[in-house]
């Protein structure tokens, strides 16, 4: 009897601990990347970005060559703070790459932004677009 509770008590055990990772999630269920996690080069995404501090420095990196105000490709200009907010339900779906939409309009061509710049803008917009 008293071997299978601790057989029990072991497994139980086994189960729960098999179960915890070492990710930890923030409140939108996306990874909160530290330093520690990409090897001291990484990216902090546990707190809610701003358009100016994070967010345009990447647009202006992998997009505004091609979504600028002086001709912005498909009509989408990411130049300013209003215009990428007036343009986030474009802007998200061709950064995130989500399954169904059609090649030319996952961004940036040819390849995928890297995971910490394609979280913050997911967290620039669940957190309303703060300037």
């Amino acid at each position: 009897m008293k071997l299978k509770q601790l057989l029990f008590i072991c497994l139980t055990l086994f189960v729960w601990a098999s179960s915890c990772t070492k990710e930890t999630k923030d409140n939108d269920n996306k990874p909160i990347v530290t330093d520690d996690d990409n090897g001291g080069g990484g990216c902090d995404t546990s707190f809610i970005p701003g358009f100016a501090e994070k967010v345009f420095p990447i647009l202006q990196t992998n997009c505004l060559g091609c979504h600028s105000a002086s001709g912005p490709s498909g009509g989408v200009n990411l130049s300013t703070y209003q215009s990428a907010k007036n343009n986030a339900s474009k802007l998200i779906p061709a950064v995130t790459h989500p399954s169904g939409l059609p090649t030319n309009k996952k961004m940036p061509p040819g390849g995928k932004l890297p995971e910490c710049d394609i979280i913050t803008i997911e967290r620039w917009s669940n957190s309303g677009f703060p300037e």
